[in-house]
């Protein structure tokens, strides 16, 4: 399973190490794709729980929550945890 995460339609970065834009505002959303997703339990940046919908298996809508700082981005699903191999930047 791979993970690709978009903020304001432009790519953010991919948990496989595709990154183009790797950083965001707190508050700001977009979508997390990839597959597997229907039973997502958790995503987080830094350890802090974003809030999320899950749309359908391959797509999730995260918000950047306002307690996170930079580091790296998980989703756990049934099937196991995903970690971002570059940190995420949480921007001012």
């Amino acid at each position: 399973m791979s993970i690709t995460t978009r903020l304001d339609d432009e790519l953010v970065y991919s948990v496989t190490g595709n990154w183009r834009y790797h950083y965001g505002k707190v508050g700001q959303t977009g979508p997390v794709l990839g597959q597997g997703f229907t039973a997502t339990t958790s995503v987080s940046i830094n350890g802090i729980q974003a809030n999320f919908p899950v749309v359908s298996d391959t797509f999730i809508r995260a918000t950047v929550p306002a307690d996170a700082t930079t580091g790296y981005v998980t989703v756990t699903t049934p099937s196991g945890t995903l970690t971002s191999n570059v940190p995420f930047h949480v921007i001012p």
